[in-house]
């Protein structure tokens, strides 16, 4: 998938540059490969499969007829929740070097905005991609990151007829 940016430059943000360690797990391999790529691997019916984050529009609706039970809604703690992301990566534009990026900006209306819903405090993770070696990527991976954390604000748990299976991990409903 491309994504343009400022200026007009279309990136592959799903592009993994890595030195894949056969010492490590296929577990750890894969969990990195995924990481990169912004994917999930559910396990369905005895297998796995992939799916890759993208905007999705809804595959349908649960409503009344099918839930059993009362529907459970929580907010998701503060920890959970983030403001700025700090990406490691390495560059090849600096002598394959690690470098980072950190979004949102410094100073830009992103950051404001978010630190003025977050009273102030900065909400902050630090993620190595050791798989990732463009910083527009990198950028593109903290700031889907941040945003997620904040459009996750809420868990709702349901409980439904059998007509409910038809949906599977990752579907939007």
């Amino acid at each position: 998938t491309n994504t343009s940016h400022s200026g007009g430059l279309s990136i592959n943000t799903f592009n993994i540059n890595m030195i894949l360690d056969t010492g490590k797990t296929l577990f750890k391999n894969t969990g990195r490969i995924l990481t990169a790529m912004r994917g999930i691997m559910p396990y369905t019916e005895g297998k796995y499969s992939l799916l890759i984050d993208k905007q999705e529009s809804s595959v349908g609706t649960i409503n009344n007829d099918i839930v059993t039970r009362d529907i459970s809604i929580k907010s998701t703690s503060k920890d959970k929740k983030l403001n700025q992301v700090k990406v490691t990566f390495v560059n090849p534009y600096k002598r394959w070097e690690q470098d980072n990026v950190i979004w949102p900006a410094s100073g830009s209306s992103d950051e404001a905005t978010f630190l003025a819903e977050d009273n102030q405090q900065v909400l902050s993770k630090e993620i190595d991609l050791d798989t990732v070696t463009s910083y527009y990527q990198a950028r593109e991976l903290a700031r889907v990151a941040v945003l997620s954390s904040r459009a996750t604000s809420i868990i709702v748990e349901v409980t439904c007829t059998s007509e409910a299976l038809q949906y599977a991990v990752g579907d939007v409903i």
